[in-house]
């Protein structure tokens, strides 16, 4: 109130010394006036009117000076005001400031009465929620509601003091805890290893083996906080027990798979691989999705996890391959040259060193299959062994698979060559094979071979002019059966003669049919 009276008067003062200032004014303007009249003619009436405004002039002299005075002392009484005012200014920040202090303290005191007096409550509200600790009835679904709301309690007891009565009632919650999660981890070990597969052959999603665990997801979750030991060890009987699943789920589809090799029906082969690696990849990424939603919680890789939950299940799949090998080997190699495998996501990293794994047994039964055949090969003679070749040729295989084949082809073809005759042979199933197959590297062992068989035809029939009427007619029958040889053999053979054996070599040629 002080303040405003204050300020009243100032504007008073303010008003007040305006009005002197606009007379002040009006005085100087006369005085610049004068000087100007005194150096112009003015008329007697000017003159008489400048004495008078002097006499005026002259008379207000001693107001003036009054009001100077009186303006001086208002001014030095402002400047005390203004002093005062900012000495009150800084008092005032100062008990600010005080008051900030004091309503900090006010509310860690407050803080630090609410968390105390939480503290007893909670310690009274776990005398209660220890009692459910104790209970055996673990599939009870609403005892199970009362240990989740007693693992909230416990929770929420944390506190950084160092209390005796809290460290104590600490010490009996872990006691209490361990002792209730070691009995946790048998029920759970035992409840799910009662789990039974509902699959009829086919592949499924575990969906009854996940509601049984959902049931008891906060108490997993809590241990994955407050007990990690505990944790690993529940997790890891979810991993064994789902393991074990999986592989007899796997064992029956599989023999659905031996079945349709066993009837021969090849054609319907790749279609059910194709639909056994679709489910596959599905039950894959359900296992990532439920890990990661509602039993890792982030406290382990899901990757790694999940590919541990598989690891035996693709390494008992990959054994009972070899059955499949021994039945229909190159139908197996062709349904396990997968394409377009690359996936998304977490489950596709698992399914991509699945598919690894699938694709390195691949190559293996490809060598083991090369092999095989070319021992094989020794026990058959090289026309059964050609018409085998081709057989398998014609069947869908990788390019690389194929190129090996052809090569230990004709590896068996050129194995004998004791003499002319037995070259001739090599040449007839070399078109064969060539007519069948069409390949580079056959056309290119034709060449070579027509190119040896001129000379050794030159040298066979003309080292012995008594003996080469009769070889002539050897080489045409040995060869009547393949046209192009029979035409290479005449060729060659007229190429070297004279026309009077031209000439019996013509009625050779009709003669022998």
């Amino acid at each position: 109130m002080c303040f405003i009276s204050r300020y009243k008067i100032n504007i008073k003062i303010k008003m007040y010394f305006l009005s002197q200032y606009k007379f002040i004014y009006f005085i100087l303007r006369m005085s610049l006036i004068d000087k100007r009249l005194k150096k112009e003619i003015i008329s007697e009436k000017a003159q008489e009117s400048y004495t008078f405004n002097k006499k005026i002039i002259e008379e207000l002299k001693p107001t003036i000076h009054l009001i100077k005075k009186e303006h001086l002392n208002t001014k030095e009484t402002c400047e005390e005001y203004n002093k005062k005012l900012s000495l009150l200014s800084q008092e005032l920040i100062f008990i600010e400031e005080k008051n900030k202090e004091l309503q900090n303290e006010i509310s860690f005191l407050t803080n630090l009465f609410d968390h105390l007096r939480k503290i007893v409550v909670n310690l009274e509200i776990q005398n209660e929620s220890f009692e459910v600790f104790q209970n055996e009835n673990l599939e009870d679904l609403d005892i199970i509601a009362r240990i989740e709301s007693g693992l909230e309690s416990v929770h929420d007891f944390d506190s950084v003091y160092k209390i005796r009565v809290i460290e104590e009632r600490k010490e009996e919650i872990d006691r209490t805890l361990k002792g209730f999660f070691k009995r946790f981890y048998l029920f759970y070990r035992e409840k799910i290893g009662k789990i039974e597969s509902t699959s009829k052959g086919e592949l499924k999603i575990h969906t009854f083996f996940y509601n049984q665990t959902k049931i008891y997801e906060k108490i997993i979750q809590f241990a994955s906080i407050n007990l990690s030991e505990m944790f690993i060890q529940i997790i890891t009987a979810y991993k064994e027990i789902n393991t074990k699943i999986y592989k007899k789920e796997f064992e029956n589809h599989l023999k659905l798979i031996y079945k349709v090799f066993a009837e021969k029906r090849s054609s319907k082969a790749e279609e059910i691989f194709q639909i056994f690696f679709e489910s596959f990849f599905l039950v894959i990424k359900a296992e990532v999705h439920f890990c990661s939603n509602h039993l890792l919680f982030d406290k382990v890789d899901v990757v790694e996890f999940v590919s541990d939950i598989f690891y035996d299940v693709v390494d008992f799949l990959l054994h009972s391959l070899n059955a499949l090998f021994e039945k229909m080997p190159l139908d197996l190699i062709n349904v396990l040259h997968l394409k377009n495998y690359k996936k998304e996501g977490k489950e596709g990293f698992i399914w991509k060193e699945v598919c690894d794994k699938l694709t390195q047994q691949r190559k293996v039964y490809e060598d083991r299959f090369i092999l095989e055949e070319s021992d094989n090969f020794f026990s058959r003679n090289r026309d059964r062994n050609l018409e085998l070749t081709l057989s398998n040729l014609k069947k869908k295989m990788t390019n690389n698979l194929r190129t090996k084949l052809i090569q230990i082809e004709l590896k068996d073809i050129l194995r004998e060559e004791n003499d002319i005759f037995d070259r001739l042979k090599v040449l007839k199933l070399l078109y064969k094979f060539n007519d069948e197959i069409k390949d580079d590297q056959i056309s290119l062992k034709i060449q070579e071979k027509l190119r040896g068989l001129e000379k050794e035809i030159i040298v066979y029939v003309y080292e012995d002019d008594d003996k080469k009427r009769r070889r002539v007619e050897r080489l045409i029958r040995n060869s009547k059966d393949e046209t192009r040889i029979r035409e290479f053999v005449l060729l060659v053979v007229k190429e070297n003669c004279d026309d009077l054996f031209g000439k019996e070599i013509d009625e050779i040629v009709k003669n022998v049919k």
